[in-house]
C-alpha cells in the first residue's frame, strides 16, 4: 500500500507539473520560457526533498496504517485490563510494582525497570523491578535518556536509535548507554507535562520496530501510570503527616503530665526547708512523691504501651470537696 500510494502521489505529482508548465508557457508571455524553467527546477527540488524526507515517509506510512489497517490493539480490552491491576489492593503489592507490571503486560516484556523522581525532584530512584534486568540505582537529569525526556515526551525505541540516529536528533546512543540499550523501550511516565517517572522494557524476542499505535498506547498508559503513582504517593505523604499529627499530639498529653509532676515536685522542695521537721508535713510530702511515682509509671507504660485498663470507680465530688 505505501508503495502504490507513492506511484499515485508521484503520478498525480507530474500531472501537476505538467499542467503547471503548459499553464505558464501559455499564460507567461515573453518570459514564458523563463519562468517555466524556473518551475521545472523548483518542481524537481520539492520531488527531490519529498523522495527523500525520512519524515514525510514516516508520515505517509502512519497515515496509511491508519485508514487501511486494522488496530494493532484492542484499546477497550488493554484498558480495562490495566485499570483492574492497578486497582488491586496495594497492600499485597506496592503500587509501584503494579503499574511495572501493567506497563509491561502490555508488550510481554520479559524484564522492566521504573525509576521514579525523588522528592527533592534532582535524581530518579529505581523503586520497581521486573525480571532479571541490571539497571543503575539511580538516573540523573545529566543521563542522555533523561535530558532527551525532559525536553520530549516521546517513546524511545533502542532498536530504532541504533539504526536511525537522527530521528532522536542523534542525543542518544545505545551502543554505550546504560540505560537505552538495544533492546529497551523507554517509556515516559509523565503527569501534567512534567516527567515524574521513567521504565525501561525490554524488547520481547521477535518484536518488530515499534510503530505509531505502539507509541500512542505506551505514552498513553504512561500517563495513566503517572495519575497512580502520584495518588500512591500523596496517600504515604498524607499518613505520614496524620502520623506526625498524632505524635504532636501526644508529645503534648506527655508535657502536661511532666509540668504537673515538676509543679508537685517544687511545691514540696519550696517547703521543705520551712516544713521539713513537721511530721504531719514529711507525711504528706511522701504521699506527694509517692503519688507522683504512680504519675510516672502509668506515663511510662503508655510510651511503651503497655498501660493495661483502668478500673473505673464512682466518686461523690461534692463531698470531696
Amino acid at each position: 500500500v505505501f508503495y502504490s500510494s507513492s506511484l499515485v502521489g508521484v503520478g498525480s505529482y507530474l500531472l501537476v507539473v505538467a499542467f503547471g508548465g503548459a499553464l505558464i508557457e501559455e499564460q507567461g508571455g515573453d518570459w514564458g520560457g523563463a519562468l517555466k524553467g524556473l518551475f521545472f527546477v523548483a518542481s524537481l527540488l520539492v520531488l527531490t526533498l519529498v523522495l527523500f524526507s525520512a519524515a514525510i515517509r514516516r508520515r505517509l506510512k502512519v497515515f496509511i496504517a491508519t485508514h487501511f489497517y486494522a488496530n494493532r490493539y484492542d484499546y477497550r480490552d488493554e484498558w480495562l485490563k490495566l485499570i483492574t491491576r492497578l486497582s488491586q489492593d496495594s497492600a499485597r503489592a506496592p503500587m509501584a510494582d503494579l503499574c511495572l507490571d501493567g506497563l509491561a503486560d502490555i508488550i510481554e516484556s520479559p524484564a522492566a525497570v521504573l525509576w521514579l523522581k525523588s522528592s527533592e525532584g534532582e535524581v530518579f530512584d529505581r523503586v520497581a523491578i521486573v525480571g532479571n534486568d541490571s539497571a543503575p540505582e539511580m538516573l540523573t537529569e545529566s543521563d542522555p535518556v533523561v535530558a532527551f525526556l525532559l525536553e520530549r515526551d516521546w517513546v524511545i525505541d533502542g532498536r530504532e536509535a541504533l539504526r536511525d540516529p537522527e530521528h532522536y536528533g542523534g542525543a542518544l546512543d545505545p551502543s554505550s548507554d546504560s540505560v537505552l540499550t538495544h533492546d529497551r523501550i523507554i517509556v515516559p511516565i509523565t503527569l501534567d507535562g512534567e516527567l515524574i517517572g521513567i521504565a525501561a522494557l525490554v524488547r520481547p524476542a521477535g518484536m518488530p520496530l515499534l510503530i505509531f499505535e505502539d507509541h500512542d498506547l505506551l505514552r498513553t498508559v504512561g500517563q495513566q501510570l503517572g495519575v497512580f503513582l502520584q495518588r500512591d504517593r500523596t496517600r504515604d505523604e498524607l499518613a505520614e503527616a496524620r502520623q506526625f499529627e498524632v505524635f504532636n499530639r501526644f508529645t503534648a498529653f506527655i508535657m502536661h503530665d511532666l509540668k504537673n509532676l515538676i509543679a508537685q515536685q517544687s511545691l514540696v522542695v519550696k517547703n521543705a526547708e520551712k516544713h521539713k521537721t513537721n511530721p504531719e508535713f514529711v507525711d504528706d510530702a511522701i504521699k506527694t512523691v509517692a503519688n507522683s511515682v504512680r504519675r510516672m509509671e502509668k506515663l511510662l507504660a503508655a510510651l511503651t504501651r503497655q498501660q493495661q485498663p483502668e478500673t473505673v470507680t464512682t466518686i461523690a465530688l461534692c463531698s470531696l470537696l
